[in-house]
């Protein structure tokens, strides 16, 4: 049985470009995906006769680009397995009934330019991150599939990685022409040094046999840090764990836009805190 995968759309150019990058990776990875869109009718319609009368209407409209989309796939990509799946309700429920349903290891979404796309580069899109119980693989609109032969994890040690972050790294290097690159920026007089160090020397242990490089860079910049090396070592995903009330929290939201743009050019995995 393949392993699943989430995709979600919301039938815009962002999200045909994340499901053309997901089906390639699914035909070299051989993944089954599960095409998803959720229909939450405005809370106004309730206190609207004739518009809650056209829900019913709305909801086949909805199921039918949902089709679309997934022909659009099986027609480009007649090898890979797609199912879709419309949920109904709020964004909790929805991925409530999913999780309950289908077993994915993850979740690709396209990066939107505004809110008009998926959820909106704010807060509400970062707490959807925190709310799902998988990493979400965040596509920007102008990054086709490649092979992956670099990849960073911008990790702060904060504290040790779970068995499920381990695991999820893991699986990405299976193609062994991966290089890894554990990207750590020491900020000056940053506490608990001590306990960071310890959970460095974990981590070397834990992913040994991948022999990742390791690169801890002084400054107290972190963004801008990460940003730079990025460039000049081509990484093509970059992983971060977006903990809440953190660094990647606020960097990902409309206050910090013109930063965001800057690493808008190459995919991104958030792993669950």
């Amino acid at each position: 049985m393949k392993s699943e995968i989430l995709v979600y759309t919301a039938f815009t150019d962002t999200s045909r470009n994340a499901l053309q990058y997901a089906c390639a990776l699914c035909s070299e990875r051989n993944y089954a995906i599960v095409l998803i869109h959720n229909f939450d009718a405005p809370l106004n319609y309730a206190a609207d006769a004739l518009a809650f009368g056209s829900i019913e209407e709305n909801i086949q409209n909805t199921e039918e680009k949902l089709v679309a989309e997934k022909k659009w796939a099986t027609d480009n990509y007649p090898e890979i397995s797609i199912i879709h799946r419309l949920t109904y309700g709020t964004k909790e429920n929805a991925i409530k009934d999913l999780m309950e349903e289908y077993s994915p290891e993850f979740l690709i979404t396209g990066a939107p330019e505004s809110q008009g796309e998926f959820w909106g580069w704010n807060d509400s899109f970062i707490d959807i991150l925190h709310l799902i119980p998988i990493p979400a693989l965040i596509i920007p609109k102008t990054v086709s599939y490649t092979a992956i032969t670099n990849m960073g994890f911008a990790c702060d040690y904060f504290s040790p990685l779970t068995s499920s972050q381990l695991d999820f790294i893991k699986n990405l290097m299976q193609n062994e022409n991966i290089q890894l690159h554990i990207i750590h920026v020491n900020i000056p007089n940053k506490k608990n040094e001590h306990q960071r160090l310890l959970h460095k020397q974990q981590l070397e242990q834990d992913l040994a046999e991948y022999t990742p490089i390791y690169v801890s860079i002084e400054n107290s910049d972190v963004v801008a840090t990460i940003i730079n090396y990025v460039r000049e070592h081509d990484i093509q995903l970059l992983l971060v764990i977006p903990r809440t009330h953190g660094m990647w929290y606020s960097i990902f939201n409309q206050r910090h836009t013109k930063r965001l743009t800057r690493i808008n050019n190459l995919p991104i995995v958030t792993l669950k805190e």
